[in-house]
């Protein structure tokens, strides 16, 4: 299958932001991020952080959340760039569009967001809960867009789920082998299924972390 378009979607700290640049980098493809749109947003609103940004997400409105989805699914339409965002299933319908989904258990991220210093002054338990808030955030803001039954974290909405754990970047992309055919589009190989045992999203069962839907 040829793509002409990236989306890559994946819980709070599980490393999809780093895999999309490392895709857009590979492919000499734009990346955008929703995540940092929003941040933007938040920059304009609070420039003094009189609240955090993820209280001031959590409270955004549903029309301004669906604005953001469709100007994403906009980019993914029109081809030739990689869209970190979290709500995938707005590009169901668009077949030239990779999804892929990254994860990592609760305790790898947090001990990421400390490396970087994402939360500064938070101690690992604060970090946790703020990454377990934000989870929680954002599956309800998207069953609010797409209805009750909506889970990002649902495996079946992604033809690739990489377990970011004990993968580094490079070692992802191994297993998206994009070289091209056509220019600005490439074909996805898979052929080896990789199997891995780490833990997976908690109420979804472990699943094998790369697959090709036929």
């Amino acid at each position: 299958m040829k793509y002409t378009a990236v989306v890559i979607s994946g819980c709070p700290g599980s490393g999809k932001s780093t895999l999309a640049r490392k895709v857009g980098e590979i492919h000499n493809w734009p990346v955008y991020s929703i995540g940092e749109l929003w941040r933007s947003e938040w920059k304009k609103k609070y420039p003094n952080k009189e609240i955090s940004f993820e209280n001031y997400w959590k409270n955004t409105s549903l029309k301004e959340n669906r604005d953001m989805d469709f100007k994403a699914r906009g980019i993914a339409a029109k081809g030739y760039a990689v869209i970190d965002m979290r709500y995938a299933n707005c590009c169901f319908d668009l077949d030239d569009v990779l999804r892929i989904f990254v994860h990592a258990d609760l305790n790898t991220r947090v001990r990421r967001a400390i490396k970087i210093n994402k939360y500064p002054s938070k101690s690992p338990k604060q970090v946790k809960k703020i990454l377990k808030k934000r989870e929680k955030d954002e599956l309800k803001m998207g069953k609010k867009m797409y209805g009750q039954d909506m889970d990002y974290r649902d495996l079946d909405h992604y033809h690739i789920v990489l377990n970011s754990r004990d993968l580094s970047v490079d070692e992802e992309i191994m297993f998206l082998e994009p070289p091209y055919k056509t220019k600005g589009m490439f074909d996805s190989h898979l052929d080896a299924i990789f199997e891995n045992e780490l833990s997976a999203l908690g109420d979804i069962d472990s699943a094998f972390s790369v697959f090709e839907e036929e």
